[in-house]
């Protein structure tokens, strides 16, 4: 898989308005170096690699954003979350279809069989949104994109030398930042991601509270990248440990939520369905059963699917829980803190190798989440 590509040139101990425009740019061209693989079909590890690639691009964005006039930005943004929503919807089909490729060979013969018949629809879903995709990130587009991407960073980033005499307490802040070291403004960044998972950490001692436990895995995800981002101006050595712990996290959060929504959608698909000993179907057309392809003979398969998933959801949950009780028993928060407040590194001025794809959890999660829970794989 991909690596992403080293930001050569910054400067830890420069001002941060200089050393945001860097990262951004280069988390752009990574992304969209990334077409040719994400337009080959035969190797679906493409479209995640660039999917990832727009995903710490935009979580730079954000953890930058009081850096920005934000009008400037806001227009970008919104091209960037329409690409990274058809990169997301190719790669759910993919990990829809291997997850019912390798469930089918986990499950029993009468099983299997239904399992297999409801691949059609997924392959023909497939190829929509890879048509989609295709029209999403032309050349053209992502050339114009760049462009105006560097037009944007130029007009947009705040620097106190432009401002309007203001005073105000907002604005007042967000030139601080602006005048703040690059360093400095990674540990703020870092700082306030982790105290974003902190306030969503009681979602926890909740185990069916489905949405709030996706939100944490958000932040999670998001704490990640900003200290992956940063690392390097706090020695790697020190701050990436922090990185494969959240990683852990986010990776049982991930696939708890992978297990919520295939139980949402067989749930579903059995209320559609007729009960035993009805006839005709409750629900059609653009139902989850239609959309899946799923019809009466379908019924002992979409149960075994449900109880597959539930059973792994357990696992995953107290997976998760552990982690965070760890976390607490370890005292995650004042050993990050302390490594943040550790004086900074001399000759700070090196570029800073970005983690590759294969890093991260969001790839292999999900396939693991149908692979391997039905043999208790690991949270």
């Amino acid at each position: 898989m991909a690596r992403a590509k080293e930001i050569a040139g910054l400067d830890c101990e420069a001002p941060a308005a200089d050393g945001v425009q860097i990262v951004l740019r280069t988390r752009l061209e990574d992304m969209c170096a990334l077409r040719p693989q994400a337009l080959d079909w035969s190797d679906i590890e493409g479209v995640h690699s660039m999917r990832v690639a727009s995903r710490r691009l935009r979580s730079a964005l954000r953890d930058f954003q009081p850096l920005f006039r934000r009008r400037e930005l806001r227009p970008l943004g919104k091209r960037l979350r329409i690409i990274a929503a058809t990169l997301g919807d190719v790669r759910d089909k993919d990990v829809a279809i291997m997850a019912f490729e390798e469930l089918a060979a986990q499950a029993p013969i009468e099983i299997a069989e239904g399992i297999r018949s409801m691949l059609a629809e997924h392959n023909l879903a497939r190829e929509r949104a890879r048509v989609a995709l295709a029209a999403a990130i032309t050349e053209d587009t992502l050339i114009q994109l760049q462009a105006d991407f560097a037009l944007g960073l130029e007009r947009g980033v705040r620097r106190t030398q432009a401002g309007n005499g203001k005073t105000d307490k907002g604005k007042a802040n967000k030139e601080v930042l602006a005048e703040t070291r690059f360093r400095e403004a990674g540990r703020r960044v870092i700082q306030m991601r982790w105290q974003e998972l902190q306030d969503h950490s009681a979602s926890l001692y909740h185990p069916f509270a489905t949405d709030p436990l996706h939100e944490l895995r958000i932040t999670a995800k998001r704490l990640r990248y900003a200290i992956e981002l940063f690392a390097t101006c706090f020695g790697e050595d020190r701050l990436v440990p922090f990185a494969k712990e959240v990683a852990e996290l986010q990776t049982s959060l991930g696939e708890l939520h992978d297990c919520d929504v295939w139980i949402e959608w067989f749930g579903k698909c059995l209320d559609e369905l007729p009960q035993p000993g009805e006839s005709g179907v409750k629900a059609a057309g653009d139902s989850t059963a239609a959309v899946l392809n799923i019809s009466d003979p379908h019924r002992p398969a979409v149960i075994w699917l449900i109880d597959h998933f539930v059973k792994a959801r357990t696992k995953h949950y107290r997976a998760a829980l552990a982690g965070w009780h760890d976390w607490e028993t370890n005292d995650f928060a004042a050993r990050l803190t302390a490594t943040l407040d550790r004086p900074s590194i001399r000759n700070a001025t090196f570029p800073v190798k970005l983690p590759g794809n294969n890093s991260t959890p969001e790839g292999p999660r999900r396939v693991r989440a149908a692979k391997s829970v039905h043999q208790n794989e690991k949270g």
